[in-house]
Protein backbone atom coordinates (compact mmCIF):
# COMPACT_ATOMS: atom_id res chain seq x y z
CA UNK A 1 0.00 0.00 0.00
CA UNK A 2 1.34 3.32 -1.11
CA UNK A 3 0.59 6.67 1.08
CA UNK A 4 -0.09 8.72 -1.56
CA UNK A 5 -3.35 7.24 -1.74
CA UNK A 6 -4.34 8.43 2.19
CA UNK A 7 -7.09 10.79 2.81
CA UNK A 8 -5.45 12.14 5.80
CA UNK A 9 -2.36 14.75 6.10
CA UNK A 10 0.51 11.75 5.01
CA UNK A 11 0.15 12.23 1.73
CA UNK A 12 -0.25 15.45 1.05
CA UNK A 13 1.39 17.08 3.73
CA UNK A 14 4.83 18.35 5.22
CA UNK A 15 7.51 14.93 5.46
CA UNK A 16 6.61 15.57 9.57
CA UNK A 17 3.83 15.59 11.13
CA UNK A 18 2.99 15.73 14.78
CA UNK A 19 1.13 12.82 16.26
CA UNK A 20 -0.47 11.81 19.38
CA UNK A 21 -0.91 7.99 20.29
CA UNK A 22 -2.90 6.50 23.27
CA UNK A 23 -2.01 2.35 23.94
CA UNK A 24 -4.98 0.49 25.85
CA UNK A 25 -4.13 -2.35 27.61
CA UNK A 26 -6.05 -4.70 29.82
CA UNK A 27 -4.29 -6.83 32.63
CA UNK A 28 -6.26 -9.24 34.84
CA UNK A 29 -9.95 -7.09 33.29
CA UNK A 30 -8.59 -3.33 34.55
CA UNK A 31 -7.63 -1.11 31.42
CA UNK A 32 -4.59 1.01 31.37
CA UNK A 33 -3.75 3.88 29.07
CA UNK A 34 -0.23 5.29 27.78
CA UNK A 35 -0.19 8.60 25.73
CA UNK A 36 2.15 9.69 23.93
CA UNK A 37 3.35 12.48 21.68
CA UNK A 38 5.67 13.07 18.97
CA UNK A 39 6.37 13.47 15.58
CA UNK A 40 5.70 11.15 12.56
CA UNK A 41 7.70 11.18 9.86
CA UNK A 42 7.37 10.00 5.52
CA UNK A 43 10.04 7.97 4.35
CA UNK A 44 9.38 6.91 0.69
CA UNK A 45 5.91 5.54 -0.50
CA UNK A 46 4.83 3.51 1.91
CA UNK A 47 7.09 3.69 5.38
CA UNK A 48 6.27 6.05 7.89
CA UNK A 49 8.71 6.69 11.25
CA UNK A 50 7.44 7.63 14.84
CA UNK A 51 9.20 9.65 16.71
CA UNK A 52 8.78 10.36 20.55
CA UNK A 53 10.92 12.39 22.38
CA UNK A 54 13.05 10.98 25.27
CA UNK A 55 13.12 13.56 28.41
CA UNK A 56 17.05 13.81 29.22
CA UNK A 57 18.12 11.39 26.09
CA UNK A 58 17.84 10.77 22.07
CA UNK A 59 14.81 11.10 20.74
CA UNK A 60 12.85 6.91 20.16
CA UNK A 61 12.47 5.85 15.89
CA UNK A 62 10.09 3.43 15.33
CA UNK A 63 10.17 2.30 11.73
CA UNK A 64 6.64 1.52 10.22
CA UNK A 65 5.18 0.23 7.08
CA UNK A 66 1.63 1.24 5.60
CA UNK A 67 -0.59 -2.36 4.98
CA UNK A 68 -3.76 -3.28 4.71
CA UNK A 69 -5.77 -5.57 7.60
CA UNK A 70 -8.71 -7.06 7.43
CA UNK A 71 -9.79 -4.76 4.26
CA UNK A 72 -8.98 -1.05 6.00
CA UNK A 73 -5.48 0.42 6.45
CA UNK A 74 -3.13 -0.01 8.75
CA UNK A 75 0.43 0.66 10.33
CA UNK A 76 2.67 -2.06 10.80
CA UNK A 77 5.53 -1.19 13.41
CA UNK A 78 8.73 -2.63 14.72
CA UNK A 79 10.41 -2.05 17.85
CA UNK A 80 13.00 -4.58 17.80
CA UNK A 81 12.80 -7.86 16.50
CA UNK A 82 10.71 -9.58 19.58
CA UNK A 83 8.05 -6.60 20.02
CA UNK A 84 6.07 -4.90 17.31
CA UNK A 85 2.76 -3.53 17.22
CA UNK A 86 -0.17 -2.84 14.75
CA UNK A 87 -2.40 0.66 15.07
CA UNK A 88 -6.01 0.35 13.14
CA UNK A 89 -8.12 3.59 12.57
CA UNK A 90 -10.61 4.46 15.58
CA UNK A 91 -14.37 4.46 14.47
CA UNK A 92 -15.99 7.93 16.03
Amino acid sequence: MRCDHSAGPLGRGPSQASAKLTITSRCGGFPSKTRLSGNIRLRGDDRVELVLPNRGGPEEVVACEMATCSDEDCLRCAIDRDLSFTLLPVRR
